[in-house]
């Protein structure tokens, strides 16, 4: 008796595939208190993510990636950006061995970065004249910040003979600056004020103003000084001179 004929059928593949993961929802990115370059991401997770990966993108286009932040967590700052810049964020959810990652989700709304500092508003210290031995109390006492911010101090002073080049005075922090009892070798004097707004993590330096040379209108020497000075344009400083009769 002849054996039985055997046949293979064709083979027959078992595709596995990972389980689909959904995106997190209720995605809502928020500024970052007392930071101008940071915002945050809050979100409800979504099932059997091990992690989230943010992007931050430029909300003017909503394509150019600005950051990615890996193994993201909820309301985490993401540093580095722009002040006062508008962003949009996604959010997609990281799978592992049996759970492949989600699509990223759809662009969130709008958020906007905290502003930097503003300039501060100088009103410039007043050009002077005084006799040997006296002293003079200078002024910026009008300078404010429109933003709220904190202002800070640094009077200079530099000498006639070499009026561009000034050096910090050493404690003279506050908004007004007494000199010391004045000698005749301090005539020429010059003095000036630099302000610091700082606020959100951002410092700016004060808007430049000058003395006027009607400041000194009484003597047409000092009126000549005073209009050198203006003419100078050192940025981002209030400065006056001063003067002493002999």
């Amino acid at each position: 008796m002849a054996p039985p004929s055997t046949f293979d059928s064709d083979p027959a593949t078992l595709t596995v595939t990972k389980i689909p993961l959904a995106a997190p929802t209720a995605i809502t990115p928020t500024t970052v208190s007392g930071s101008a370059t940071s915002l945050k991401i809050a979100f409800t997770n979504a099932s059997n993510a091990t992690s989230y990966t943010a992007r931050v993108y430029l909300a003017s286009d909503g394509t150019t990636l600005i950051a990615t932040a890996t193994s993201y967590t909820s309301n985490t700052a993401i540093t580095g950006l722009s002040a006062g810049t508008a962003y949009k964020v996604t959010l997609t959810s990281v799978g592992d061995a049996n759970y492949a990652d989600s699509s990223a989700s759809a662009l969130s709304s709008q958020i906007s970065t905290l502003s930097a500092a503003a300039a501060a508003t100088i009103t410039s210290p007043t050009s002077i004249s005084k006799t040997v031995g006296q002293s003079h109390i200078f002024s910026a006492s009008g300078t404010t910040a429109s933003d709220g911010g904190t202002l800070s101090y640094q009077w200079e002073s530099a000498t006639a003979a070499a009026p561009s080049t000034y050096s910090s005075i050493a404690g003279a922090t506050g908004v007004n600056y007494t000199t010391p009892t004045l000698a005749i070798g301090d005539n020429g004097t010059v003095y000036r004020v630099v302000v610091t707004n700082a606020i959100n993590g951002t410092t700016t330096a004060a808007t430049f103003k000058c003395c006027n040379a009607n400041c000194c209108k009484d003597n047409f020497e000092h009126a000549i000084t005073a209009i050198r000075c203006c003419s100078a344009r050192i940025s981002n400083i209030a400065y006056c001179h001063f003067y002493k009769r002999f």
